[in-house]
């Protein structure tokens, strides 16, 4: 067990919950408690940035137009998407106020290798996003080249609450 000098280890028995009189290593640990070492293998908390490294969001809200009337902004919205239809691959879709764009991209489009995403518009309820969303899928998917990947084309998943965001995810 422990001797004169030497320290113990840090671990707790797992039969009953008590110290472990074992001597420790240079990491405070014996060699059975290795494993208790504190690590935060199941956080769900976002790496922290490396000092000096300026960190890119790949959600950019730069282009995003807010406006109240959904008719006034599918034009506006054409042309911001019409300047990435030579891209491979976009994909038209919305989000909610209860799941914001940046939650969308790492639930989805982060792990399918598309480069990033970027927020179209705001708009007041999740209805007007909706339509924006099928609206503008059906433009696009008409026209010759462009390459949307929306195979729903619109309408899947739940509604969200409100406002609604339309984004662009370009790959």
């Amino acid at each position: 067990m422990e001797e004169k000098g030497e320290q113990s280890c840090r671990g707790t028995l797992k039969k009953n919950g008590k110290k472990c009189t074992y001597k420790a290593g240079a990491d405070g640990y014996c060699g059975h408690h290795k494993q208790q070492v504190r690590t935060r293998k199941n956080s769900t908390r976002a790496a922290r940035p490396t000092p000096g490294k300026a960190v890119i969001s790949p959600v950019s809200r730069e282009l995003m137009i807010s406006a109240d009337d959904r008719e006034s902004i599918v034009a506006r919205l054409q042309t911001i998407i019409g300047l990435y239809a030579i891209r491979d691959k976009l994909f038209i879709g919305k989000a909610s106020g209860g799941n914001s764009p940046e939650k969308r991209w790492s639930q989805k489009y982060e792990a399918l290798g598309y480069e990033r995403m970027q927020v179209l518009c705001e708009v007041p309820r999740v209805e007007d996003a909706l339509w924006l969303e099928r609206r503008l899928i059906a433009h696009f998917k008409s026209e010759d080249g462009v390459n949307v990947q929306n195979p729903i084309a619109g309408g899947g998943g739940a509604k969200g609450k409100d406002p609604g965001y339309v984004y662009l995810v370009i790959g």
